[in-house]
């Protein structure tokens, strides 16, 4: 009788010693292989929105098993993201790489900064000078010609225009003398586009032109 029960108590000892040590052997695999809670690695989420217990193998069983799209998108964000960050650097790279400086000997150099002329005499700073008066000029220039288009313009209109240019003027005339129209009592100067050219006129002194009481053509004295 007190054998049984001996034998009893020892087999009830046995079962809750191994009953103990089942958490510590699976620890202990877990930390050999890797696949412990101290693993760095993000948890993947599980197809039915869960969050994995583990990274390894079977951190979502129960859950429908690891969302690859999830998986998927995790992997692919950081190239892109790697991808934009780039561009720009290297844009500004090859907008810097492009610039070229003259050096003294008449050759090139990309290089802009200290030494980028070095044993051809140094930078010629005057080409880069003329370079940039050049082009700070020819915008001025394309201005300058764009505001005179249109009053040459105006002017070859105007001289197409005018009765008087194809008048011939009457001879005589000159210094001194004006161009008096005797319908309208009105005198021309010299160089004014009806002088010497209207049907009925005579050629005098502004100052006879004055007496004779003819005013001037436009209001505009001659001297």
């Amino acid at each position: 009788m007190n054998v049984s029960k001996l034998n009893g108590l020892i087999c009830g000892a046995l079962l809750s010693a191994a009953l103990l040590a089942a958490p510590a052997i699976t620890l202990a695999q877990d930390a050999s292989t890797g696949t412990g809670t101290t693993s760095t690695a993000p948890l993947p989420t599980c197809k039915d929105g869960t969050t994995a217990t583990k990274a390894g193998k079977g951190g979502c069983k129960g859950h429908g098993g690891v969302a690859k799209t999830t998986a998927a998108g995790t992997s692919t964000a950081a190239p892109a993201a790697g991808a934009a960050a780039a561009a720009p650097a290297a844009a500004s790279s090859s907008s810097s790489s492009g610039a070229t400086v003259t050096c003294k000997d008449g050759t090139t150099s990309t290089k802009t900064g200290r030494g980028a002329c070095s044993g051809h005499g140094g930078v010629n700073k005057s080409a880069g000078g003329a370079a940039s008066t050049a082009t700070t000029t020819a915008p001025a220039a394309a201005a300058a010609g764009a505001a005179a288009a249109p009053a040459t313009a105006a002017a070859a209109a105007k001289s197409k225009t005018s009765p008087a240019a194809s008048i011939q003027a009457a001879p005589g005339g000159g210094a001194g003398q004006v161009w008096v129209n005797t319908k309208d009592n009105v005198y021309h100067c010299q160089g004014d586009e009806w002088y010497g050219k209207t049907k009925a006129g005579a050629y005098m002194s502004e100052a006879d032109a004055k007496a004779k009481g003819a005013r001037a053509a436009r209001g505009k004295a001659c001297s």
